[in-house]
């Protein structure tokens, strides 16, 4: 209906009319960082600066809280079955039920502010502190590869089964999925990357140095992944709304 949801370092969470009239705010304890994910039901999921992640009915009440050992900062993701997917500055990746309880938490190693993504086959991709990594539907580690600069940049998987990298230092690059080194290919960027890959139909890249805004077609470019959440907030919209997958 053209909501619009968002979160405000004032500690509260705000839906607005398309027409910019208040529908109703939540309050939490702590500033809020991360970007919504919505799910099918038009449940709403965000963490907090106050440890805790929140799922909220469509006008603004409490369905149930996770609380974990940090800072929340990055936006969840939402997979198969309603899966909740979301990292923690405590070093958890997190999976939960759509009812708030735990599925598995696995231990990354590090701070992660970055936002998973999955592919079809439902393995989660994600940058944690100085390194890329995926994870299996499990919660198994698949692999990771240390890249020697803090990343907080999300991937995308697109159809051909290659999951595209950014990493901050001037370099944009497409891996196959299964092995994080070395690259198939790589791009290199003017100045620091500063943005996330979107994809369109068509498989173009595009992303940003803050300065050049690039589009790369690749001679086998694909589209994004049939997957419910293949990219940062779920499709090039960046609607942060769950795609369904036929």
């Amino acid at each position: 209906d053209g909501t619009v949801y968002f979160g405000s370092w004032n500690k509260n969470f705000y839906a607005f009319t398309p027409d910019g009239k208040l529908k109703w705010q939540f309050a939490t304890s702590n500033l809020i960082v991360a970007s919504p994910a919505i799910a099918t039901d038009g449940t709403i999921y965000f963490g907090s600066h106050d440890k805790k992640f929140y799922a909220l009915t469509p006008d603004g009440k409490l369905k149930w809280q996770f609380t974990t050992g940090a800072e929340i900062e990055s936006s969840p993701a939402i997979g198969t079955g309603g899966l909740i997917y979301f990292t923690s500055t405590d070093g958890n990746f997190y999976t939960l039920n759509p009812d708030g309880t735990e599925v598995w938490h696995l231990h990354t190693g590090g701070f992660c502010a970055s936002s998973p993504v999955l592919d079809a086959d439902g393995n989660i991709y994600l940058a944690v502190n100085s390194f890329h990594a995926s994870i299996s539907k499990e919660g198994k580690l698949r692999w990771q590869h240390p890249c020697n600069v803090v990343m907080d940049i999300s991937p995308a998987a697109v159809a051909s089964g290659q999951i595209y990298f950014s990493i901050p230092y001037l370099m944009i690059g497409g891996w196959n999925g299964k092995d994080i080194w070395p690259p198939l290919w790589y791009f290199q960027m003017r100045s620091n990357l500063a943005s996330a890959p979107n994809i369109d139909s068509n498989g173009i890249i595009y992303a940003e140095d803050g300065i050049h805004l690039f589009a790369l077609k690749l001679i086998n470019g694909s589209p994004l992944a049939r997957s419910p959440w293949p990219m940062w907030r779920a499709n090039p919209q960046h609607t942060g709304r769950v795609q369904k997958v036929d």
